[in-house]
C-alpha cells in the first residue's frame, strides 16, 4: 500500500490526479530542525523525518513523506502564524524572486528501499501593495501555506512569473516523483 504523510490538501490532490491507491496517514513529526544546516537542505531533512515516522508503524508500506519551502535571501518563510505574519511575509515576496524547494522521502522499510530527492522552482512576485495584498489575503486561506500563497489560488494577484515544477511550487514534484517509483517492485496504479 502507498500512504502519504501529510496532511496537505494540495499533495492529496496531486496523487489523485495520478489515479494511485493510496491512504493518507499524517506523520505528526516534530519539525524543528538545526540551524547550522543550510536552508536548502531542510525540506529533506524534514520529509525524511516524515516518512520514517509512518514507516516505523508501517514496514510494509511505501510511505511517501515531503516538506516544501519558501526561501528569499537565505530565509525561511514557513506557514504563518498569524494573519500579520502572513501580511509580514507577503510584504518580503514582493517585488523578489524566491526558491520553493520540496523536499520527497519514499521509504519502504521491508524492502530496504529510500528515495530522497528535492524539486527547486523560482517564484517572482509582484509589487504589491496594502490594498492587493488584503485583497489576496481575503481570497485566499493564506494560514496554510508555506510564503502565505498558493500558485493555485488567485496566484495571478500575486505571481509575475514563474519557472520550474508548477506541481512543486504547489508542494509536491509530481514529475520527479514518478521517475522515482520505478525502483519500487510495487505497482501503485
Amino acid at each position: 500500500m502507498l500512504i502519504l504523510a501529510s496532511e496537505s490538501p494540495r499533495r492529496k490532490q496531486i496523487l489523485e490526479s495520478l489515479n494511485l491507491t493510496f491512504k493518507v496517514i499524517p506523520s505528526n513529526a516534530d519539525e524543528s530542525f538545526n540551524n547550522f544546516f543550510p536552508v536548502e537542505y531542510i525540506p529533506l531533512i524534514l520529509a525524511k523525518k516524515k516518512a520514517e515516522k509512518v514507516a516505523s508503524i508501517y514496514s510494509d508500506d511505501t510511505i511517501i513523506g515531503a516538506d516544501t519551502v519558501v526561501i528569499l535571501d537565505g530565509k525561511i518563510f514557513n506557514k504563518p502564524e498569524s494573519k500579520q505574519d502572513a501580511e509580514e511575509t507577503l510584504r518580503a515576496l514582493s517585488g523578489n524572486t524566491h526558491k520553493v524547494i520540496t523536499g520527497v522521502c519514499i521509504k519502504n522499510i521491508s524492502e530496504n528501499l529510500t528515495v530522497r530527492f528535492s524539486e527547486t522552482s523560482f517564484v517572482t512576485f509582484k509589487k504589491l501593495n496594502n490594498d492587493i495584498i488584503k485583497k489576496y489575503m481575503d481570497s485566499v486561506n493564506v494560514m496554510d501555506k508555506a510564503g502565505a500563497y498558493a500558485v493555485q489560488e488567485y496566484g495571478s494577484i500575486v505571481i509575475e512569473s514563474f519557472s520550474g515544477s508548477m506541481s512543486n511550487i504547489m508542494g509536491f514534484p509530481i514529475e520527479k516523483f514518478q521517475e522515482s517509483l520505478i525502483i519500487f517492485p510495487h505497482n501503485f496504479s
